[in-house]
């Protein structure tokens, strides 16, 4: 696996194994067979968390989720020009359905929402990606990768894994009270929530 962020700590199965020494660091691990947890942990990021089979003569690759604890970002006031642009933007965004589901950039995978259901399809088929006790305001996918989902639910906006597998990681990327956001690239998003506007940093 590639881990991004310098000082990383990776344990397995509670075992701190090694901390990456620069950013994007290409870590591989040998192991003998069998089932292993695997935990990415930073100072001041999130938990990363996988549970991988590992077989005789294979090799796993893992893409680590990094979020970061302390959103960042900025208050785009009603004296930018384009505050009340965005604002519409924001709120006329369609809810992908599955006639007209969102594509990843790859398009090998589709999300749709279904009421308090986010969907996912992949050439293993549909499967359910998350289910709420609200509906889901809105979906996309985060940086641009296909196995990881973004999505505005209650009083917060959240990243997850699209493989539910033994154990799906589930990150808090904003908490407010009622946001929706827009997607402005690969780095940044912009939230709208109640009345005030951010621009916010992936």
């Amino acid at each position: 696996m590639t881990v991004p962020l310098v000082n990383t700590h990776v344990f397995i199965n509670n075992k701190d194994r090694l901390t990456t020494k620069k950013a994007n660091e290409d870590v591989r691990i040998p192991l003998s067979p069998g089932t292993y947890e695997i935990v990415l942990g930073r100072d001041g990021y999130y938990p990363w968390k996988k549970d991988v089979v590992v077989q005789a003569g294979m090799t796993t690759t893992l893409t680590p989720i990094v979020v970061s604890q302390t959103t960042s970002g900025e208050i785009i006031t009603t004296k930018d020009p384009g505050h009340y642009t965005l604002l519409r933007e924001i709120t006329a965004q369609p809810l992908p359905s599955k006639e007209k589901p969102l594509s990843s950039a790859d398009n090998t995978t589709r999300i749709w929402v279904e009421g308090k259901n986010v969907m996912a399809e992949t050439d293993a088929g549909i499967k359910t990606v998350f289910s709420g006790i609200e509906n889901v305001k809105m979906v996309a996918f985060y940086k641009n990768r296909p196995d990881v989902i973004m999505l505005a639910h209650a009083t917060g906006i959240y990243v997850i894994d699209r493989d539910t597998g033994t154990f799906q990681n589930f990150i808090p990327l904003y908490i407010g009270q009622d946001p929706l956001f827009m997607i402005e690239n690969e780095d940044s998003m912009y939230v709208k929530d109640k009345n005030i506007l951010l621009r916010v940093i992936l």
